[in-house]
């Protein structure tokens, strides 16, 4: 749909997804691709990041905001529904089964399943553009952000910076 590849995922039946700057999302089966857009239901056209739940649903995040695909229809959510900013970098589903959306300037939604909790650069992220999160051995989160990297251990949030030795 467009040579700008953002995203990319193999889901669990070995289809490949990859999203576009600004053609939707490209399915792969290994013999031909099927493309959906924003015409389909779509958020938008622009896809950052993809995922595939533990219940099998794809998530494309988006700069609409994100889009959870069941394989025939999407649910979109964006910030009317709570979820911070709109458009998404990277999504995680942690241990417990939350899924966690860093954002283009808002921070990170952490969202379960009914609602949206935000944590921002007030709440101690090193920035509120979050490009990356991860989920440690220990169950800690990693947020890497344009400001340095922050570790939220499900109480408190510690940001390392150049000053603590990142480089």
């Amino acid at each position: 749909a467009d040579n700008r590849v953002l995203s990319m995922l193999q889901d669990r039946e070995g289809h490949l997804w990859f999203g576009t700057r600004a053609g939707g999302v490209s399915q792969y089966n290994g013999k031909s691709f099927t493309t959906v857009s924003a015409e389909d239901g779509l958020a938008s056209d622009w896809v950052g990041v993809v995922l595939q739940d533990r219940e099998g649903y794809l998530w494309f995040g988006t700069a609409s905001g994100v889009s959870q695909y069941d394989g025939k229809t999407f649910t979109v959510l964006t910030n009317k529904d709570g979820l911070a900013g709109t458009i998404l970098w990277s999504i995680l589903q942690d241990r417990e089964g939350y899924l966690w959306f860093g954002t283009l300037g808002n921070g990170v939604s952490r969202y379960d399943g009914k609602s949206f909790t935000t944590f921002t650069a007030e709440d101690g992220l090193a920035s509120d553009l979050v490009r990356m999160v991860l989920q440690d051995r220990e169950g800690n989160l990693w947020f890497g952000t344009a400001g340095g990297l922050t570790r939220y251990d499900g109480n408190a949030m510690t940001t390392f910076t150049t000053e603590d030795g990142l480089s």
